[in-house]
């Protein structure tokens, strides 16, 4: 007999639902499950199949590896428990919820790997003497490492402190859309941000660098991922969520970064947002439009050659028009 069950020790699946929180014993006896819960004196019988129990579970780091559920990080977590098949996490709320091992991706922080390790505390050491400090004394480099204890293995910063090469998605895989607009420069950006894990986009105001955020962002939600748009100014940002505002979908968006920001956005929510219901369509159809985006891509590819390469012959005959009114006057 096992009274008052202790969660971090114990799983009790009564017919795939856990049960464990409620239960105060349970013991198998001539072939049947005896199991009584709390605040009842009556003891239920079960089939040996309707109940599965799991023991001694490894009680994982949570400040040492990442959670992802279809690829999106699991937060807020203060206790890990693999029961092998099961895994249960605990909250810092006090929730607790319990996941397939299937249903989950567990990441392993890349500082476990000694040479990773090794060169973050290098960095770190220097970060201490040649960052500026903040009113406290504080070294705000310093402070910035502090906080990084975990460091998922995905990462750029992982690749960069284990000396891998970077990674490449498929582009097969990808099917890259342009709700903003574009030109050749533009496209070429884009489909490079969505398949290279890092991406380089530079150019003078007025180039269209706004514009091909936004063409990032939209390809970034279509394949159910999220989006962090950075700067050290405001304004930069600011001026990304005035674009998708303007064209109707700044709801998607969240202006944080400094308390003030956040305190701004969390006061001015109205609970007023577009209904969006009819966005999701059947996947047979959403298959058959990607076959024809596909198609007009093609297409659209082939014309944007041509205007490039026309856009070139136009600078040579510019040139040759230049040379032949100079040969004309010195005639």
């Amino acid at each position: 007999m096992q009274s008052k069950l202790n969660i971090d020790y114990h799983l009790i699946l009564i017919k795939s639902e856990d049960k464990t929180d409620s239960i105060e014993y349970c013991k198998y006896v001539n072939g049947k499950w005896m199991v009584k819960y709390q605040n009842t004196n009556k003891v239920y019988n079960y089939k040996y199949e309707n109940i599965i129990w799991y023991t001694n579970p490894k009680n994982i780091n949570h400040e040492a590896c990442v959670i992802y559920e279809n690829n999106h990080p699991i937060t807020g977590i203060v206790k890990i428990l693999d029961f092998g098949d099961y895994v249960k996490l605990l909250f810092k709320t006090g929730f607790k919820k319990l996941y397939k091992r299937t249903q989950i991706t567990l990441e392993e922080s890349c500082l476990t790997n000694s040479k990773a390790k090794s060169t973050f505390e290098y960095l770190k050491s220097i970060a201490n003497h040649v960052s500026i400090k903040l009113d406290e004394d504080i070294n705000f480099l310093k402070k910035q490492y502090n906080t990084l204890t975990m460091i998922s293995p995905r990462s750029v910063l992982s690749a960069y402190l284990e000396g891998k090469p970077l990674k490449q998605q498929n582009r097969q895989e990808q099917q890259v859309i342009f709700p903003f607009g574009f030109n050749i420069s533009q496209k070429l950006a884009t489909e490079k941000a969505m398949i290279e894990q890092v991406s380089i986009i530079e150019g003078p105001p007025g180039t269209g660098k706004t514009q091909t955020i936004l063409n990032i962002i939209a390809n970034a939600i279509l394949n159910n991922k999220t989006v962090a748009v950075v700067s050290n100014n405001n304004s930069a940002t600011a001026n990304v969520l005035e674009k998708l505002q303007k064209y109707g979908v700044g709801f998607l968006a969240a202006y944080l970064g400094n308390n003030e920001n956040k305190a701004k956005i969390f006061n001015e929510q109205s609970n007023t947002y577009p209904d969006i219901s009819d966005w999701s369509i059947p996947h047979s159809e959403f298959e058959m439009f990607k076959a024809a985006l596909k198609a007009s891509q093609q297409k659209l590819n082939q014309m944007l050659k041509y205007q490039n390469k026309r856009a070139v012959l136009q600078q040579e005959l510019s040139n040759l028009k230049t040379e032949y009114d100079y040969f004309q006057t010195i005639l």
